[in-house]
């Protein structure tokens, strides 16, 4: 195979081009680390450019090798120095970003009668993110959504938080949560949003049917273009103790979505 020596110089064109994606300079590609990560886009078709495997590891997941163009042996300590970790796992692979799916695809889910659909309006923190598509996973929801102004699915961040769900979840970036929200109503899904207070308690919420969950940003704040119609939907609320206002919005999703009940364990 062409290109199989070993790259020792941070002035190598694969290297320069990791830490480019990495700085956040080009949107276009991610760089995953980590097998587990590795393993997950591979087996849900993630088109990977480049493999960098530090010297002397062991390829676990040999498989993916014979799916990618250009894998390539890097000193350790360099490797560790590109990684965006504390700690390399060896292991780091250049991917282009999925083409973003469309909301339309949400037709899909509308054929099931009791579909579940979870909503990120706005959530900026990569790690809350992560967090939502790993729950909505667990508790067997259908997709996730985000919309615009919030962080991409396709953050590195978002990506290591899901532990690969964001990869298997069918996730779609769907434009103006207000385009979203119509797309959804017309697919016959139930609008739920999550708020705070003065909704109905979620353990006596009938989560039956077609579901729309929908997440605000973390502050609390919901997209301008639906802030009417956020006013107008059927609220659930998590009653708190002591003097707590409010929760993560990753640990409320936790906590929602499994009260919807949509895996056998939760049923």
């Amino acid at each position: 195979m062409p290109g199989d020596s070993t790259i020792r110089s941070a002035a190598n064109p694969l290297v320069k081009k990791v830490r480019s994606v990495l700085r956040g300079d080009d949107s276009e590609h991610v760089v995953l680390e980590g097998e587990r990560l590795v393993r997950d886009a591979c087996a849900a078709g993630i088109e990977i450019e480049a493999l960098l495997i530090a010297e002397g590891m062991e390829l676990g997941c040999a498989g993916c090798g014979a799916r990618v163009e250009v894998v390539r042996r890097v000193d350790g300590e360099l490797l560790a120095r590109v990684s965006g970790l504390s700690n390399s796992p060896g292991i780091l692979a250049l991917c282009r970003v999925p083409t973003p799916g469309s909301v339309g695809a949400l037709d899909e889910c509308a054929a099931e009668k009791d579909a579940l659909v979870v909503v990120c309006a706005g959530v900026q923190d990569p790690g809350n993110l992560g967090a939502i598509a790993r729950v909505a996973e667990a508790a067997g929801a259908n997709a996730l959504v985000t919309t615009s102004g919030g962080c991409r699915p396709w953050n590195p961040k978002a990506l290591r938080g899901s532990m690969g769900s964001l990869l298997r979840v069918r996730t779609i970036e769907g434009g103006a949560a207000q385009a979203v929200w119509e797309r959804l109503e017309g697919f016959g899904f139930r609008a739920v949003v999550a708020c705070t207070r003065d909704g109905e308690p979620f353990d006596a919420f009938d989560w039956s049917g077609r579901v729309a969950l929908w997440l605000s940003a973390e502050s609390g704040e919901w997209p301008p273009d639906v802030e009417a119609r956020i006013e107008g939907a059927k609220g659930v609320t998590i009653p708190m103790a002591g003097g707590v206002e409010s929760l993560n919005v990753a640990v409320a999703a936790g906590v929602l979505l499994f009260a919807a009940g949509r895996n056998e364990a939760s049923a």
